[in-house]
């Protein structure tokens, strides 16, 4: 198994684990003074533990988090984008303009060869078939890649986004949390518990909405609220565990530092969401760019060699 622990499992599951981990000993750190010793055991075993939670970190991410993206009233993926003619005119940055006319016309060429798929590269893609077509083409693209063992570049673009897809989800949970344990430092307020209330009727109101009409948007809304809702509720169930005095005499105004981590964790993670979409793009791009590039190649090759040993699919 140590094996096959390679930077994919360090890019997804530890870091993004890490950072869950860290927020959720915050609290006890600030108000404690206290942080973990540096013990070779107790590591391994914090290693260890942040691992378990990047998985189930990523295990949510992954269906509330989706790299798709609404265009033309369609939810479209970065590469099937990619392969139409022309971009929104107020998106000068779409991913559709990292690639010329040119290139989408032989790369639609090298797709309809060596997979016998028409995926209408150079055009806009708006018939279900054509993005159908683009998606089992991307990933027998990427299936080459990684079988002739040139995919190091692509894959460290697909860590990277996976990456900053579990940071991103790691800070809002703990930003969640964080708030919830601030909170109980108010718990003699009245107005903290109403907002609290609000937000546990909304995401229980929102779940069984979602559950009755089958709706895939509101799902995804409702279950963000809803984990958003329960790591709040963690916090503050921590928070009022622990007596008043305790919370306002173990440093000089804790719930300060806590509402401020609040803030500077939502920012961060509006910091990653963006790096993911980001990395998602120039995910898909690389794919296709050095699919194009593999398949050139082995058409030069032939060409010059005159010998059939590897054909324009790439295998030898």
């Amino acid at each position: 198994m140590i094996k096959q622990f390679n930077f994919y499992d360090i890019y997804g599951y530890l870091i993004p684990g890490t950072v869950l981990l860290g927020i959720l000993w915050l609290p006890i750190g600030v108000l404690t003074n206290s942080w973990p010793d540096k013990d070779l055991s107790k590591a391994l075993f914090l290693a260890a533990l942040a691992y378990i939670l990047g998985l189930l970190v990523q295990s949510v991410a992954s269906p509330l988090v989706s790299s798709k993206i609404k265009f033309n009233e369609q939810m479209r993926a970065p590469s099937d984008l990619l392969l139409d003619a022309s971009s929104s005119k107020n998106d000068p940055n779409s991913s559709n303009n990292q690639f010329s006319p040119e290139f989408k016309e032989r790369l639609g060429d090298q797709i309809e060869r060596v997979f016998g798929l028409e995926v209408k590269a150079n055009q806009d893609g708006k018939a279900a078939e054509a993005i159908k077509a683009r998606d089992i083409a991307f990933f027998q693209a990427r299936t080459v890649l990684l079988v002739k063992k040139v995919a190091n570049y692509v894959e460290q673009y697909e860590g990277m986004y996976v990456m900053m897809r579990g940071v991103g989800c790691s800070l809002c949970a703990g930003a969640a949390y964080l708030a919830g344990w601030a909170s109980g430092f108010h718990r003699d307020l009245c107005f903290v518990w109403v907002p609290l209330s609000v937000l546990g009727l909304i995401a229980i109101g929102l779940t069984f909405l979602s559950v009755w009409r089958s709706w895939p948007k509101p799902v995804s809304t409702a279950m963000r609220v809803l984990w958003l809702a329960v790591f709040m509720g963690l916090g503050f169930s921590a928070s009022f565990s622990q007596t008043l005095d305790v919370l306002r005499h173990s440093t000089t105004h804790p719930e300060f530092i806590l509402w401020g981590s609040v803030v500077i964790a939502l920012i961060a993670a509006a910091k990653c969401f963006s790096a993911y979409r980001s990395f998602s793009n120039q995910f898909a791009a690389s794919v296709w760019r050095d699919f194009s590039a593999r398949i050139s190649y082995a058409e030069i090759t032939k060409d010059k060699s005159g010998s059939t040993g590897e054909d324009s699919s790439g295998e030898d």
